[in-house]
């Protein structure tokens, strides 16, 4: 995979990437063809993610920002992909950004680092997640998800489970932002700290549950939008 992207953007310098099991809305390639025009320039911000994995925490504005990446359906230049490397260097604990990370998905991370060097998996998002913690960049994440991951039968690109886990968005939404509008650029510590503790095992049972209830209140309000877009 990381071969076809430095392909990809080698010889088209910006763009979008789309796995087979990663579904976007319509409004998706109109959201990151304006923020890879509005950010093409800005070292400040590293990837365009149109998947939100953390619903229940709001953005001021019709976008938002955090240091986590998500690769359901993204978008990224040249300049930052020229900086990626399959086999990056181990993960120091004195490294600035290590601080912000919970214990547990400072020990995920590092776990599958040790076993991308070991050649026991293979795998290239967590390689693209460090590269940007280390360089302080930003994802931008749009404030209703814009890309569902179909890829729970089994079969799908990034879970060969039949069983959709209970962090993952359910619904996605053609959401027409207003995508011109200036953003103050900092990370939501909100939604970092969310996305961590559901996605990457961060914090403890309880603050996982009260997540929980406050993602299936979310989804209950969220999926009577009129621009969610329905399958089948």
């Amino acid at each position: 995979m990381s071969s076809a992207i430095e392909w990809f953007l080698n010889d088209a310098k910006e763009g979008i990437i789309l796995e087979d099991d990663c579904l976007p809305a319509p409004a998706f390639f109109e959201y990151t063809a304006a923020m890879l025009d509005k950010y093409r320039d800005d070292e400040r911000i590293g990837i365009i993610s149109g998947t939100n994995m953390a619903p229940e925490v709001f953005f001021k504005a019709d976008y938002g920002f955090s240091k986590i990446i998500t690769c359901w359906g993204w978008a990224t230049w040249l300049r930052t992909w020229k900086n990626y490397r399959l086999i990056p260097d181990l993960i120091k604990r004195n490294e600035v950004w290590v601080k912000e990370l919970g214990f547990k998905s400072l020990r995920n991370i590092e776990n599958s680092f040790e076993r991308i060097h070991a050649g026991d998996i293979h795998t290239w998002d967590y390689q693209l997640l460090v590269q940007q913690l280390r360089a302080g960049q930003l994802t931008v994440v749009p404030r209703y998800n814009l890309v569902l991951n179909i890829g729970f039968d089994g079969n799908g690109t990034h879970f060969n489970t039949a069983k959709k886990p209970w962090w993952a968005p359910r619904y996605m939404y053609n959401f027409k932002g207003n995508w011109l509008r200036p953003v103050l650029i900092e990370n939501s510590k909100c939604f970092d700290s969310h996305y961590l503790t559901s996605s990457h095992s961060a914090g403890g049972k309880l603050l996982r549950l009260w997540i929980r209830l406050q993602r299936l209140v979310c989804s209950e309000m969220q999926k009577r939008r009129k621009d969610r877009v329905r399958l089948g």
